[in-house]
């Protein structure tokens, strides 16, 4: 590596010329020396037309008075300290002043200048000698030697006039761009509350999610509050980027998470999102995030598990921080955020941030349109429902906002739509591989870009699956994916839906297993699969009855919530374009209602999925990821196993949402009919059966008051159901 530029040398002093300069030689060298010479001249004469200026004005003043009159300074200067007056320095004194001639200051200066040395003269008595002489008084143009010319003072107060305006005129643009919120205290009859905003991340919640007929919570606070139909993700539509582009209001290219992985050619180094040596450096995290925003303008923020929030050090400290834990009850997570609204107004943070992953692991895992992912969305359903009910109790709902997003959403993936990226180029080429389910390459040292370009460019021609960009050649301007060095230079893109791997990852023809993960995001921000959520409502947020908000991307977000909590955006700035102080406060609103329908692929034919369930008309929750909620699953399967006795033959209820299409139709139960009766979980026996024959299984029935033995098993599984309903009212205290 080469030296600092300017070290030459241990003995150079880092305060000379040579150090900060490898052209200078010497503190005034011939060029400066030629600048400086043609600056004294103009000061010599300068000063030769103010002494003569000076001269005669002290012949016009003086020469005609007789020897025994005396003129008197009005700071009772006499005749005989004409000669101090008349001294070299009090001359240079006076042409000080003439420095400023320059400038409209400098006039004024210059005449003042002027009138210390003529005085304001007035009728006045000197003793001398015990006698008292009577002094001439002599006005010497006073007002001309005060005032400016009469062009000069328009010109300065147009000037003037003209600063003034623009600063008032940016001031109050700067304002109504960054707090146009007013910052006044709000009241629940008992309690001030300064501005509040509450913002709730669905990690994975896809926009039309919210067609299933699953989330009548989140339903209702779309008809109260302000939403899009979907919002737009940043690119790439993976978690970490979109997350802190969230916060921030900058796209992946300027804030610098460029992927959930990737690698720093600067600082050599790699960022693995799961990975706390890898990912939690401050200096992978570019931009202002909004808790740094708040708490430097002196407003707590607490945060949960948000990505990105435990980055150590930060240049402001949360307020209130917890740090992420999977396995945390959503129950607890509401109570934290009861628990920070019921602090003391000085103690109680008003940007509140809270990170929810349920529906994406649940995505993931078994796919969008499985089983588990319907159960999630109406688990987060009821966990809504929970803490707005809290809210409500508080009398805080017109005080307290509310923005729930999301940061992408979810497409199924199969074993029909892979990418085998081993089968086109050699892999020993690459030494470092940045995205998934993207691909960026990094070619190693002295393999040709271009050629290694050129060989994916022809197979992509032959291919609609995927394509392949150059970061500084072709990628789409759209993207924003593009300025940054943590951008691999080459990447593959594969179309929604499909995925790119290797054969030692996954190779069909060697397992019988369906690709996993079942469920992927990370393609196009703007294909309808990838869409997510932004719902808000509160005093922050008013709206025209019955209206939409059309759609916008999620680097808005950061000025929506620093515009409901009155705060001054970051000075780094955003990327974002809403503009705050309009009539609509910021937001487009539109009168159309029409949605396009969203379809999704298949998964594979020998894959089981589940279609939507059917709505019904309470709300219950089935299913969690936490241990106690896994017991009720457990409950809930044990009563499908028993149903699942007999073929299925009902038919689904239609609904909004696109069926996936594989080669025999789900039912509602997630059960596929066949010859013979097939459960997609493993059956339990009912230990009340044991070994007895169907004569005793009819008799049994029948002494329970059942024709047959199908519907006394019936009977039994809803009685477990409706104990299961049982103690999920309790447990959520409905």
């Amino acid at each position: 590596m080469a030296p600092p530029r300017g070290s030459k040398g241990s003995g150079n002093n880092l305060l000379s010329s040579e150090s900060y300069d490898d052209d200078a030689s010497t503190l005034r060298n011939s060029s400066e020396e030629d600048e400086r010479r043609p600056l004294a001249q103009n000061l010599e004469a300068i000063n030769r037309g103010v002494s003569q200026e000076y001269e005669e004005e002290h012949r016009r003043i003086f020469d005609g008075l007789d020897d025994d009159e005396l003129v008197v300074h009005h700071n009772e200067v006499n005749m005989d300290d004409r000669d101090v007056l008349d001294s070299e320095d009090e001359r240079e004194k006076l042409l000080s002043v003439a420095k400023d001639d320059a400038s409209i200051f400098g006039s004024l200066g210059r005449k003042k200048g002027r009138r210390v040395l003529v005085g304001s003269m007035r009728d006045s008595y000197r003793m001398e000698e015990g006698s008292a002489k009577k002094v001439k008084v002599y006005d010497v143009d006073r007002e001309t030697a005060r005032r400016p010319t009469v062009i000069k003072l328009a010109v300065f107060t147009l000037a003037l006039t003209a600063f003034l305006v623009a600063l008032i005129g940016g001031a109050m643009q700067y304002s109504s761009s960054s707090s146009g919120f007013s910052k006044s205290i709000l009241s629940n009859g008992t309690h001030e509350y300064h501005p509040t905003t509450i913002l709730i991340s669905l990690d994975g919640f896809r926009a039309d999610f919210l067609k299933r007929g699953l989330s009548p919570t989140l339903q209702k606070f779309i008809d109260e509050g302000v939403s899009p139909p979907y919002m737009y993700p940043s690119f790439p539509s993976v978690t970490f980027p979109n997350h802190w582009s969230i916060v921030t209001g900058l796209y992946p290219e300027s804030h610098g998470i460029v992927g959930n992985s990737f690698w720093d050619p600067e600082l050599e180094k790699e960022f693995f999102y799961t990975d706390p040596d890898r990912s939690l450096q401050p200096h992978w995290w570019g931009g202002e995030p909004l808790w740094s925003t708040a708490e430097r303008q002196g407003v707590k923020a607490a945060v949960h598990m948000w990505p990105g929030s435990e980055v150590k050090p930060a240049p402001y400290e949360i307020s209130y921080l917890d740090h992420f834990n999977k396995s945390e009850p959503l129950t607890v997570k509401v109570d934290r955020i009861m628990d920070w609204l019921d602090k003391p107004i000085d103690m109680r943070p008003q940007f509140i941030a809270s990170y929810f992953h349920h529906v994406d692991t649940a995505g993931h895992k078994y796919g969008p349109n499985s089983t588990e992912v319907n159960n999630s969305i109406k688990l987060i359903d009821g966990m809504l429902a929970h803490l707005f009910s809290d809210i409500a109790e508080r009398n805080l709902t017109n005080v307290v906002n509310i923005v729930i997003v999301s940061d992408h959403g979810m497409a199924t993936t199969s074993n029909d739509r892979l990418i085998f990226l081993d089968d086109i180029i050699d892999m020993k080429q690459i030494e470092f591989s940045d995205g998934w389910p993207l691909y960026g390459l990094r070619p190693k040292s002295g393999i040709n870009m271009t050629a290694l370009y050129e060989i994916l460019a022809k197979e992509a021609a032959n291919s609609p699956n995927w394509d392949v960009f150059l970061r500084d050649v072709d990628m789409p301007e759209r993207w924003h994916f593009s300025k940054n060095p943590r951008i691999a230079p080459l990447w593959i893109v594969p179309k929604t839906g499909w995925a790119i791997v290797t054969r030692p990852e996954h190779d069909p023809s060697k397992t019988n297993k369906p690709y996993n993960p079942r469920g992927l995001h990370g393609y196009d921000n703007m294909h309808p699969l990838m869409r997510s959520i932004f719902i808000a409502r509160g005093p922050a947020f008013p709206h025209p009855p019955g209206s939409k908000v059309e759609p916008f991307g999620n680097w808005e977000v950061y000025s929506i919530i620093c515009h409901s909590l009155g705060l001054q955006q970051s000075p780094i700035g955003n990327n974002g374009t809403l503009s705050w102080g309009t009539p609509n406060g910021g937001f487009k609103f539109t009168s159309s209602k029409e949605e396009e329908d969203v379809h999704d692929f298949p998964a594979e034919a020998s894959v089981t999925t589940a279609a939507p369930s059917v709505p019904s008309e309470s709300f219950k929750p089935t299913t969690s990821l936490d241990d106690n909620e896994k017991a009720i699953l457990s409950h809930i399967s044990e009563a499908k196993s028993i149903q699942a006795d007999e073929p299925v033959t009902e038919t689904v209820v239609p609904t909004t949402h696109p069926r996936p299409t594989v080669d025999t139709p789900a039912s509602a139960s997630g059960v596929v009919p066949t010859d013979a009766p097939k459960v997609d979980r493993p059956a339990v026996v009912d230990d009340s059966t044991g070994n007895k024959t169907e004569a005793e299984k009819q008799a049994e029935a029948e002494k329970h008051g059942f024709k047959s033995w199908l519907e006394y098993m019936k009977d039994k599984a809803k009685a477990i159901t409706q104990k299961i309903s049982d103690w999920w009212k309790n447990f959520w205290g409905a």
